[in-house]
């Protein structure tokens, strides 16, 4: 146990570096997307729903390849494209691109939407998820995330849009994901009994902020992002490359900047037991202290695995579990127990903070 824990927080510190000087920060001044930032309202509204607007419209699906075998004997893979729901600077961004994975075994009522973190180096984890539900009659499906992997300016690193600007551009880009991926579920919707969102790190991040905006999802955020604020000042090693990228002294006025997409800054949803956190022990991204505040103030139910922000990935344990988890949401919600909470004001939740 030593030993592994020894490997996980060695490999969390290579890959953060890697991730941070090849992909996120390159050298170079700060990048942001001009036209897009025009259509994010600023300064944020009070409220979730004022900031992302009512849930979209579903969206057609155009398919850009032939269905392709898997790995796994039966199971059926094809790339789909949408319009996005947000107009950028760039073609690549605004064309929606989505991963299916299917087979022809009889299915079980559940489609999984995953999202991926960023640069997206465990995409071949979430292929191999992809299979795995898809042969246990779950369809999945796996969205990249605007400036992410195939929605990459031309030019520009994977998500150096989403952490490479100032703090405004982020808020803008995770809006823009939040909108696809919310354009996406009632999509699925037609066609299914429950729709589910497994993220992984900025995925997790974006389905903890959905399953406040949406009440009739179940969610899987793994290594997940617990409060934007205290991360920020936290000692890793992420932190404190955004704190010399970003320099920000005012945590009243970083909490009023980020409180959209913080989600230590809004109340639990409505029937919390929807959200299953998984977090890493010796987490070196994210600090996974916060991820585990997060749930017991939601009272919402974690597990924790004795691993790092990369090699809770490793081998099939995850996926196996994330499997049974999955095929758990096929009951019903248990009844909610009197009126859901209002979400916080700005007041409330800077108030809260202090």
């Amino acid at each position: 146990m030593i030993l592994w824990r020894a490997v996980a927080i060695e490999l969390d510190e290579l890959v953060a570096s890697l991730v941070a000087r090849q992909c996120i920060w390159p050298r170079g001044g700060q990048v942001q997307d001009d036209q897009l930032l025009g259509l994010v309202p600023w300064p944020p509204p009070e409220t979730l729903e004022a900031f992302y607007g009512p849930s979209p419209a579903p969206v057609s699906l155009t398919a850009l390849n032939e269905p392709r075998s898997g790995i796994i004997p039966g199971v059926l893979y094809r790339d789909y494209s949408f319009p996005g729901q947000m107009v950028s600077s760039f073609e690549e961004v605004n064309r929606g691109i989505v991963r299916r994975w299917y087979s022809r075994r009889p299915g079980t009522g559940l489609v999984v939407l995953m999202l991926p973190g960023l640069a997206q180096f465990n995409f071949f984890w979430f292929d191999r998820m992809g299979e795995t539900l898809a042969a246990a009659g779950i369809e999945a499906w796996m969205m990249d995330e605007p400036y992410n992997f195939r929605r990459t300016p031309a030019g520009a690193r994977p998500s150096q849009y989403i952490a490479g600007g100032p703090p405004r551009q982020l808020v803008a880009a995770f809006r823009y994901a939040i909108c696809d991926a919310r354009a996406l579920i009632a999509t699925l919707r037609q066609h299914a009994d429950r729709v589910i969102v497994i993220g992984q790190s900025y995925g997790a991040w974006l389905s903890t902020i959905l399953c406040l905006l949406e009440s009739d999802i179940c969610v899987f955020p793994v290594t997940p992002m617990g409060d934007v604020v205290r991360w920020y000042y936290s000692r890793g090693k992420l932190a404190r490359y955004g704190r010399r990228r970003v320099k920000l002294s005012d945590r009243r006025e970083l909490w009023r900047i980020a409180r959209p997409i913080n989600p230590a800054a809004w109340s639990a949803p409505a029937q919390p037991e929807r959200i299953h956190f998984h977090i890493s022990r010796y987490d070196r991204f994210l600090d996974p202290r916060l991820a585990i505040d997060l749930a017991h103030r939601w009272h919402s139910p974690y597990t924790e695995h004795p691993d790092g922000h990369v090699s809770i990935w490793l081998g099939k344990r995850l996926r196996q579990l994330l499997l049974r988890q999955v095929l758990e949401c096929s009951r019903p919600f248990p009844p909610a127990s009197g009126q859901p909470r209002p979400q916080q004001t700005a007041v409330q939740a800077d108030a809260a903070y202090r």
